[in-house]
């Protein structure tokens, strides 16, 4: 979160079924969070909670994608693109999974894929991200690995 240059008068929107890290993420960066309502029956955000949330300060949209699948997430990019906002899909619980062809957590400017003991790929703890923007994967890069010189990261949606 602190790599979007997030501040005071920004917010992030997260759904109310989320891990309390990503609203701690959202906080320690300096934004406001704006809580959104689920689907009562996929427990995820439908694109009309997103869009009924949206307001000039919003400059980021954290998803989880719920019990593997958010079917609709083609809908939440595209509105995300138009409207200039960055949108991260947390893609733990769908690692695998699909949309149309596409991998969750591709939709997005940014995929997170964490792999502690309680998510589908366990490595101990951990977790894997993915950067569409090549400036923003050079200041996260940087960020995570105290500065070393970048030689394996990769661009595109490999």
């Amino acid at each position: 979160m602190r790599n979007l240059e997030l501040g005071p008068s920004t917010e992030v929107i997260l759904p109310t079924i989320s891990f309390i890290g990503a609203g701690h993420a959202v906080r320690a960066s300096g934004a406001g969070l704006r809580l959104i309502d689920v689907d009562p029956l996929t427990l995820n955000p439908l694109p009309e909670h997103v869009e009924k949330a949206l307001r000039s300060q919003t400059k980021a949209i954290l998803l989880l994608h719920f019990g593997g699948r958010l079917d609709w997430i083609q809908d939440i990019a595209e509105l995300a693109k138009v409207r200039n906002i960055v949108l991260i899909e947390d893609s733990a619980c769908a690692l695998g999974g699909r949309c149309n062809g596409d991998s969750y957590g591709t939709f997005g400017d940014i995929g997170v894929w964490s792999f502690d003991a309680m998510k589908l790929l366990v490595t101990g703890d951990g977790g894997m991200i993915r950067i569409r923007d090549d400036t923003l994967r050079q200041r996260v890069f940087h960020r995570v690995t105290l500065r070393r010189r970048e030689t394996r990261v990769r661009s595109g949606r490999e």
